[in-house]
């Protein structure tokens, strides 16, 4: 797709926000302004006027013209257009929510980044979170509904809660959601696909109950993989394809998330550790397994 046709997706999706922002009842005033990252890829930045959030709502832009150029209808680029400016407007008016934590327990889960992502908001307020493997990080999201707030040392003062408060009040919900895969067997090897439209998908990775279960039922070794954050995949893997096969959906996974988080599989311990490994694919010879 051409440079100039993402430009005037741009340019309308931009007209269409400042329509959506000067008709919108909202208790603060807003302002947007196009960034790039580190990526040289741009996002939209909303923040507030009142408050001075730099960091108040942020959207990529690639993932967006990933689904417009995946349709081929003018009618269905309005849709989806329109669907993009309806979720900035939602997240807003949920970023206008009180978030006090201690009241809203129950809606803190764990949600996994790539080692790369900020740590600290354009601000300098430091995002909890903790290490998780060589490739992934935890960070800790205040659900509100249809959109999320990372959380922040500011607002874990403000709540009088503790990091480690958060950790397993954070567990203990991701515990909680549903865990029923999609099963499909391929070459002798038994893939198992999580993939729940609950936007915590990977952070299921966390739960020891269901890896401890899920290792159980392995005849071979247990992979894993978290390409991206909607997506936990658990593998049984019984001869040298699977290993194969696992690396292969790893990256392509990895290539096709919004928002992507290990383009390498690992091996599953018996102590609940995830070991990072590489498949390296030899023609007319067994697959080399490099463990990082």
């Amino acid at each position: 797709m051409s440079q100039r046709q993402h430009e005037q997706w741009k340019k309308t999706i931009l007209e269409r926000l400042d329509l959506m922002l000067k008709n919108a009842s909202f208790s603060d005033q807003w302002k947007w302004e196009v960034r790039t990252n580190e990526e040289q890829q741009e996002e939209i930045h909303l923040s507030s006027l009142s408050n001075g959030n730099s960091d108040g709502l942020c959207l990529s832009l690639t993932p967006v013209f990933r689904q417009l150029e995946q349709s081929g209808k003018e009618r269905t680029h309005d849709v989806i257009i329109d669907d993009v400016i309806h979720r900035m407007e939602e997240t807003i008016r949920a970023l206008e929510q009180d978030k006090d934590l201690r009241e809203r327990k129950q809606s803190i889960f764990p949600v996994l980044r790539s080692p790369s992502f900020p740590a600290e908001k354009r601000d300098g307020t430091r995002l909890i979170h903790r290490s998780h493997t060589a490739e992934t990080t935890i960070y800790y999201a205040l659900d509100l509904g249809k959109s999320y707030a990372l959380i922040d040392e500011k607002m874990m003062r403000e709540s009088n809660m503790k990091e480690e408060e958060i950790h397993q009040i954070a567990l203990e919900n991701i515990n909680k959601l549903d865990v029923i895969p999609k099963r499909d067997d391929v070459a002798g090897n038994v893939f198992y696909f999580f993939s729940p439209k609950d936007g915590y998908a990977a952070s299921r990775v966390l739960n020891q109950t269901l890896l401890r279960n899920m290792n159980k039922k392995m005849s071979g070794e247990m992979g894993v993989a978290i390409p991206h954050q909607d997506v936990l995949i658990l593998a049984d893997i019984r001869n040298e394809t699977g290993y194969q096969i696992l690396g292969k959906l790893t990256i392509d996974f990895c290539m096709k998330g919004d928002i992507p988080l290990s383009p390498l599989p690992f091996l599953y311990h018996e102590d609940g550790g995830l070991e990072p490994i590489m498949v390296i694919n030899n023609p007319g010879k067994s697959p080399r397994i490099r463990r990082k």
